[in-house]
């Protein structure tokens, strides 16, 4: 799976790159290849604190990203679990 980011604001990247991960772990593929441009590195960096912050392993390119699937864990399925509980509070 890939998505270009070329033309887009940092909003617009934001966006299209969460729904990409979403994409990603309710799919066949094993990686998502997020191409960002060389450009000012606006992009890329933009790009690298949503994965950070969505705790993706991902490797760093010239121009692109490469993010790995998300393996669900027992850990991961209970920190979800107990998220789902605490907002139907």
């Amino acid at each position: 799976m890939t998505i270009d980011l070329h033309g887009l604001t940092v909003e617009e990247a934001t966006r299209e790159i969460l729904v990409s991960l979403l994409n990603l772990d309710t799919s066949y593929d094993y990686e998502l290849i997020i191409i960002t441009g060389k450009g000012t590195g606006t992009l890329m960096m933009a790009t690298l604190n949503i994965l950070d912050e969505e705790g993706r392993v991902y490797h760093k390119e010239e121009g692109r990203v490469i993010v790995f699937k998300k393996e669900k864990t027992d850990e991961w399925n209970l920190t979800s679990l107990m998220n789902e509980i605490k907002n139907e509070e």
